[in-house]
């Protein structure tokens, strides 16, 4: 992109910032794994392949054909962000540091029910996907952000289906609501007028699908297959002006930027997980994942090796 100098400093201004704004949305989120108490206490390994209770919903629906019995699960899982920001000589405009720690939400209810001996509904709720940063309102960096809120809430029903005793597949399909609320300081560049302030805040519905494959080749041990794709949130407002001086306010009046709209456009990125679970006894398991996520086909892997001790 090419920008050229202006006569009007400060639509330019503003451009910018509406800019940045895009910028910071499209930059993306958080993706939590975490799902249901056990996960927490396992960090989420062997999510497809250990399908040992209802939380499976999400993390692989083929693996509902393992519960024998109708099962709820409730869980909470509160994440706190630690991030600070302090200045130093080169930081500009005048302002304190930053302390953007702030409690993110997440969890979610879980249910599975045989319908008959080989097929399973399930169904979720919940949020694994988003972030949170407040850095105040007096921050080095208000210009670019004071405050930004990403948060989703899924709603997933799914189906199982055993084939055979070793082999079973599973499709959910999730309704995904995400919100996505900003606040930004504008500078009214008047000497003695504080600062004017910006707000966005918009929502948006988009759907995911949720396949799953479960493969047992003997008794303790498992592959497990969960593809989710991609889904994109459309954010689409028109941002809220407040605070500012008369100057400004006639200026961006007359560039039509008070009433113009801003559409924002983030990327859930598809996700295949390939897990692998080896339990030769009950106290002993090793679990095995390769991860391949976004557009770029980036991969990891993790191994995971749990041992526990009968009382």
């Amino acid at each position: 992109m090419n920008i050229r100098n202006s006569a009007h400093p400060v639509p330019l201004l503003v451009v910018f910032l509406l800019i940045l704004i895009a910028g910071a949305a499209n930059a993306g989120g958080l993706y939590l794994y975490e799902l249901g108490g056990p996960e927490v206490g396992l960090a989420g390994a062997g999510w497809a392949a250990r399908a040992q209770d209802a939380a499976v919903v999400i993390t692989n629906p083929a693996g509902m054909s393992r519960l024998d019995h109708s099962e709820l699960i409730v869980g909470a899982q509160p994440l706190y962000l630690s991030v600070d920001f302090t200045p130093d000589q080169n930081t500009g405009p005048d302002g304190g540091s930053g302390d953007a720690s702030d409690w993110l939400p997440a969890g979610g209810m879980y249910y599975v029910h045989p319908i008959t001996p080989d097929i399973r509904l399930g169904m979720a709720m919940a949020g694994y996907f988003g972030l949170g940063l407040d850095y105040g309102d007096d921050w080095a960096g208000r210009y670019y952000l004071q405050e930004i809120k990403l948060q989703t809430l899924a709603f997933q029903p799914a189906l199982s289906y055993r084939v055979n005793q070793r082999f079973s597949l599973g499709l959910g399909i999730n309704a995904l609501y995400g919100v996505l609320e900003k606040k930004a300081a504008v500078n009214n560049l008047e000497p003695g007028l504080p600062d004017g302030k910006m707000e966005l805040d918009a929502n948006d519905w988009t759907c995911q699908f949720n396949t799953g494959v479960l493969f047992e080749p003997a008794d303790g041990t498992r592959f497990g297959l969960t593809y989710m794709s991609e889904a994109d949130l459309e954010f689409d407002d028109n941002p809220e002006f407040s605070g500012l001086g008369d100057g400004l306010s006639a200026i961006l009046g007359s560039g039509g930027f008070l009433d113009s709209r801003i559409d924002l456009e983030m990327t859930m990125p598809q996700i295949d997980l390939v897990d692998f679970l080896n339990q030769p006894r009950p106290a002993a398991a090793e679990l095995f994942r390769c991860q391949f996520s976004g557009r770029d086909r980036r991969y990891r892997v993790v191994v995971f090796r749990l041992f526990s001790h009968a009382s």
